[in-house]
């Protein structure tokens, strides 16, 4: 390639905020003294910028916390060209492909490395603290792509996961009035499941004032990558890091806790607050306790290698077919019998994804689905409330 490869699509559209400070699209040899794809993969390097897509950072912090801990390339895998080891490198040509699980089955995104700068060369989009490193502005720039834009309205880290992964998503809400929320049988199932290397955990703050963002120092309605779990005697301990790399928690096990930490518990942790205090990066311990009244969910991805058998069904569901609401008939609803005859007792998971072919899918769609399980020997169900569901589930429009 004579002349760098530019992506026919065009470039993609700024945030607002990134189209105040705009001032050009440059390649990373433009800007960058040596560029490499990856040069320490660390989720302390790993920082948001002017997009909001903190459950995506959120996202790419956790899987780079799993390939360092279980040597098991999860992330860094679908990022191609890559060398004979499959590791990913940097392209002089400027053309990338990047492997996401979309739709229902592993897709390609091809994309150009131009980048968004402002007047002083500095990147406005998410990236490292290691000047030369392009992997994490390139995995967002593509993921983006499929967004329709930088001007990305927000996810959740459940459904970013699935789509960097392909590991299976479940949401676990703290609040909700009806919920079955066992906090003592959750934290041990997360704590099991977490350093076996089976799931993957993010965690969401709800809606939170002005005040209590100062009071708290969490950030309203954000994404926060969960790093690592411990239980050291009677503690219960969370280490969470912040996809800004900057803004902490200021409550008890923060850095500027003077009362909770002990000799025993800093040298268990191997953590010491006294020389944090002053270190404003992101990543701070907390307990589960506090995590649980001042957060709304978990976000858990679970390994597809847990489950010994799967099966994909792709189907549409017009809008012109059925009522318009489904209170009071179930009947053109998509019904599908599941016959399972396991010799032990086993667990099986549904999981719906909706095909995203617009921006109009995600960005403001008010349509929302749910599933419902009825054990009743395969019969179609018409009336909602001719049986009691097996199972149901909250409605969703993501």
């Amino acid at each position: 390639f004579q002349t760098p490869f530019v992506d026919p699509h065009g470039p993609l559209k700024l945030a607002p905020k990134q189209q105040s400070h705009f001032q050009r699209w440059a390649r990373p040899d433009e800007i960058m003294s040596e560029p490499k794809m990856i040069m320490a993969l660390s989720y302390f390097s790993i920082k948001q910028d002017l997009i909001s897509d903190c459950s995506f950072v959120a996202s790419l912090a956790v899987s780079v916390q799993y390939e360092k801990k279980f040597n098991k390339r999860i992330i860094t895998s679908i990022i191609y060209p890559q060398n004979k080891q499959g590791e990913p490198v940097y392209n002089p040509c400027g053309k990338y492909m990047i492997r996401f699980h979309l739709n229902g089955v592993w897709r390609k995104v091809i994309i150009d490395d131009t980048l968004p700068i402002d007047h002083s060369n500095r990147l406005l989009c998410s990236s490292t603290t290691n000047k030369n490193e392009i992997w994490v502005s390139l995995l967002e720039k593509a993921y983006m792509k499929v967004m329709g834009g930088y001007d990305f309205p927000g996810s959740n880290s459940t459904v970013d996961l699935h789509a960097l992964t392909g590991w299976i998503p479940e949401l676990v809400s703290l609040h909700q009035p009806d919920s079955t929320f066992d906090k003592d049988k959750e934290f041990d199932r997360m704590f099991e499941r977490f350093h076996a290397g089976h799931v993957l955990i993010t965690v969401a703050t709800p809606n939170l004032s002005k005040e209590e963002e100062d009071r708290s120092g969490l950030v309203s309605s954000h994404a926060y990558a969960l790093l690592d779990m411990r239980k050291i005697g009677a503690h219960k301990l969370i280490m969470l890091k912040n996809p800004w790399s900057h803004l902490e928690w200021k409550g008890n096990f923060s850095d500027f806790d003077t009362r909770n930490w002990t000799p025993e518990l800093v040298k268990a942790l191997n953590y010491d607050p006294k020389l944090q205090v002053d270190v404003d990066n992101g990543v701070f311990w907390i307990d589960y306790n506090s995590l649980c009244h001042h957060f709304e969910n978990f976000y858990l991805n679970w390994s597809p290698s847990l489950f010994s058998h799967t099966s994909c069904i792709h189907n549409s569901w017009p809008a012109r077919q059925g009522p318009v609401k489904d209170l009071y008939n179930l009947g053109d609803n998509p019904q599908y019998v599941l016959r399972a005859q396991p010799k032990i007792k086993s667990t099986i998971w549904i999981l719906l994804t909706r095909h995203i072919t617009e921006r109009q899918d995600f960005a403001v769609n008010r349509v929302f689905i749910t599933l419902f399980v009825y054990k009743n020997g395969g019969n179609k169900v018409y009336y909602p409330n001719e049986i009691k569901p097996l199972q149901d589930s909250v409605k969703t429009n993501s």
